[in-house]
């Protein structure tokens, strides 16, 4: 019966394994036609603000949030693969808790990075809000997913 016992659980472990080796998680603005409120396609908004355009400076909010949460995804990824192992966590369940955690992080980012401040023209238009802050379209957008690979 033992015997039993442990073969099933090294069938369940090597399927959690065999997910989280065959799926990712992806983490970013995911849609590439949703529209902000003065009708621009966020992803492009986002991409502009990011890289910086024209008179649009570079506010890196995406790899600054992943880069200063490095340490923080790498240490929940072994602690996730970890509750996998010891059965106290799925592989999907491992990859919807991390891509939560790398959502919250750039949109973290996003809402509190020191940023070159909104030239006069900006905030005459949209008030004294903070850049990459307007109406929350932007930080809305910034979703994960999981996906095979």
């Amino acid at each position: 019966m033992d015997y039993v016992l442990h073969a099933e659980r090294f069938k369940l472990l090597d399927m959690e394994l065999s997910y989280l080796a065959s799926h990712g998680v992806r983490v970013g603005i995911l849609n590439d036609t949703d529209k902000n409120e003065d009708g621009d396609v966020i992803l492009f908004y986002a991409i502009d603000n990011e890289y910086g355009k024209g008179r649009i400076p570079a506010r890196p909010f995406f790899r600054t949030g992943i880069k200063n949460g490095d340490k923080k995804i790498r240490e929940r990824l072994n602690t996730n693969i970890n509750k996998v192992i010891n059965g106290k966590m799925t592989g999907e369940q491992a990859l919807n808790n991390l891509g939560i955690m790398v959502k919250g992080m750039i949109q973290d980012s996003l809402r509190n990075g020191n940023w070159k401040p909104n030239a006069p023209r900006t905030l005459a238009l949209k008030g004294n809000k903070p850049p990459l802050v307007d109406s929350g379209s932007m930080m809305d957008a910034i979703d994960y997913e999981i996906v095979e690979r």
